[in-house]
C-alpha cells in the first residue's frame, strides 16, 4: 500500500469517526431539552399559538378571554421588533430604531404594541419562535444570533409591561416547523435558553384548505393528559378554536396551563395559577 493511499484511508477514517461523534453528541442530548407534554395525571392541556404578534391574536385573545383561558404565544422576533419600546431601550439598541416611519409603519407599531400588551396583561405567556422564522440547517450561527435578539426583545416587553425580569433560561423556544437537527442543542445553549417546546402540530396553518372538521379531528384524536397543542396565530382560528374549547370541556379538560415558571415573580396571580408546574413537569 503506497503512502498516498494510506493517508487517504486514514483521513477518511478520522472524518467518519468525527461525524459519528458529532451526531451522537447532539442527537443523544436531544432528550435533555425537548419537551412535548406535561407529565401529569390531571386533565390539563396547553394551547400555544405561533408566528405572531399580529392582528389575528386579537381574535384569539377575545376567544380566550371569553372562556377565561390562558395560553402561550411563541412570537417571531421580526414581528415583535415592531413593538414601541421605551426611548431608553431603543437608544441602547439603534438597530431597532424606526427612523422616518411612514404613517402605515407607525400604525403597525401602535397595533403590535397594543397586541403584545393585551397578551401579557391578560395573563398569557410569550415564548421565542426565532427572529426570521426560517430553516436553520447549516445556519447555526444565524440561529444563535436570532434566538439571542428575540430573547432580548421578550425580556424587554416583560419588563416594560409587567415589571418582571425574565431570564433567557426561563423563555421556551419553539423552532419553526418543529425542525430539529444536530446543532440545535448547541445553539440553544449558546443563546441561554433551557428547552425546546414541541407538542402536537396539526394543519391549522392551512386554514380553509384544511377546514374546521379536519383541524378539530386532528386535535381531538391526539388529546391526552398534559398535551401541548401547537396552533397558529391565524384569522381562521376564530372558526375552530371555540369548538375545540367546547370539545375539551365536554371531555372534562377544564384546565389550561402556560409555560410561566412559578419561581418568576409577578403581581398578576393568574400567571402562577396557570403555570404548568401546578400539574407536573415538562417531559419529552
Amino acid at each position: 500500500m503506497n503512502a498516498k493511499l494510506k493517508y487517504s484511508i486514514l483521513g477518511t477514517t478520522i472524518m467518519f469517526i468525527f461525524i459519528l461523534f458529532f451526531n451522537f453528541f447532539y442527537i443523544s442530548s436531544k432528550s435533555s431539552s425537548e419537551v412535548n407534554k406535561i407529565d401529569t395525571n390531571k386533565n390539563v392541556t396547553m394551547l400555544t399559538f405561533d408566528d405572531g404578534p399580529g392582528e389575528a391574536d386579537l381574535k384569539i385573545l377575545k376567544i380566550l378571554n371569553n372562556n377565561n383561558i390562558h395560553a402561550t404565544f411563541f412570537e417571531v422576533g421580526c414581528n415583535l421588533a415592531k413593538y414601541r419600546f421605551s426611548d431608553k431601550f431603543e437608544e441602547a439598541h439603534p438597530e431597532l430604531k424606526k427612523n422616518e416611519e411612514s404613517v402605515e409603519d407607525s400604525k403597525k407599531s401602535d397595533s403590535i404594541t397594543t397586541i403584545v400588551q393585551k397578551i401579557l396583561n391578560s395573563g398569557n405567556f410569550i415564548g421565542n419562535h426565532t427572529y426570521n422564522h426560517q430553516k436553520y440547517v447549516n445556519k447555526i450561527s444565524s440561529l444563535i444570533d436570532e434566538l439571542k435578539i428575540t430573547n432580548m426583545l421578550i425580556k424587554e416587553v416583560y419588563k416594560e409591561n409587567l415589571g418582571v425580569d425574565i431570564s433567557s433560561s426561563q423563555i421556551p423556544v419553539r423552532m419553526p416547523y418543529l425542525q430539529y437537527f444536530p446543532g440545535v442543542e448547541y445553539a440553544l445553549k449558546q443563546a441561554g435558553n433551557s428547552y425546546i417546546a414541541r407538542g402536537y402540530l396539526g394543519t391549522d396553518y392551512f386554514e380553509k384548505e384544511a377546514g374546521v372538521a379536519k383541524i378539530l379531528t386532528q386535535y381531538e384524536t391526539h388529546l391526552k393528559k398534559g398535551i401541548i397543542f401547537c396552533c397558529h396565530s391565524k384569522d381562521y382560528a376564530q372558526e375552530w378554536l371555540p369548538l375545540l374549547i367546547e370539545y375539551l370541556r365536554d371531555k372534562n379538560y377544564t384546565k389550561f396551563a402556560t409555560f410561566w415558571p412559578k419561581n418568576l415573580d409577578s403581581s398578576i396571580s393568574s400567571f402562577k395559577e396557570n403555570s404548568y408546574e401546578n400539574y407536573g413537569r415538562l417531559v419529552k
